[in-house]
């Protein structure tokens, strides 16, 4: 939206085809089913309307894929149009309802219902988080044996729903040793977090802020919300 008042439009039409174009190659390289153009969004599923026993991996690989290409793209787009985006992505798994929807002139092949609900949510969760790639713990059950780099962020309870999730952040940039660490010692503050040890838990994450990452979203959250808890307990539940 903000690009849109800024740019002209015959400019953002073009920078949109491109931006869309290369996202929409990745779904379709990695068996995905492109359902449609959302604004700037790209909607995809897996697993219609061909089985695909290996959907979750195929999703989880298509976005990491896609935010390495948008890093790729930003130096193209830096020096054609003065500016470089950021995307977030959400994914989710589970039953839903798919097929032509629609009146009985005009439809659409999609998916609907609560667990594609779910995914659209934890899209925009990313940006308290200061993440990009989002995923349920429903998708996680299913990636099996992975290489996927990744860490529990937090347990939510989105709009719209009655039961909490857990959710994880896909790490897209190379496993270097420094973010297996950073990994680990986020890891360590969590547990914390949820055992109550605040303490512990807030020297946990000003440890991942100062040894690895200054600006990282998470950490700061739960050093936030553990400062909180410290002089307002929570209830046992």
């Amino acid at each position: 939206t903000e690009l849109s008042e800024k740019l002209d439009t015959k400019v953002l039409t073009l920078f949109l085809n491109e931006y869309l174009g290369a996202m929409t190659d990745i779904v379709q390289a990695n068996q995905g089913t492109l359902d449609k153009y959302i604004g700037d969004a790209v909607m995809a599923f897996w697993g219609a309307p061909i089985d695909n026993p290996k959907h979750a991996q195929m999703a989880v690989k298509t976005a990491i894929e896609m935010q390495k290409k948008i890093i790729e793209l930003n130096v193209i787009f830096k020096q054609k149009y003065g500016f470089e985006i950021e995307a977030r992505i959400g994914l989710n798994s589970g039953e839903v309802s798919v097929g032509n929807f629609g009146s009985s002139k005009v439809f659409e092949y999609t998916v609907i219902g609560d667990n594609v609900n779910l995914a659209s949510r934890l899209e925009g969760v990313n940006k308290y988080y200061g993440t990009h790639i989002l995923i349920s713990e429903s998708t996680l059950n299913l990636l099996g044996d992975h290489n996927f780099l990744m860490r529990e962020i937090d347990t939510i309870k989105v709009k719209g729903k009655a039961k909490a999730v857990k959710i994880f952040e896909v790490i897209h940039e190379e496993a270097a040793g420094t973010i297996k660490e950073m990994l680990l010692k986020f890891k360590e503050g969590l547990s914390h977090y949820y055992a109550r040890h605040w303490d512990q838990a807030i020297e946990s994450f000003t440890s991942v802020m100062s040894k690895f990452n200054k600006n990282d979203y998470a950490s700061n959250e739960f050093i936030e919300r553990c400062k909180y808890y410290k002089d307002h307990p929570p209830t046992e539940d």
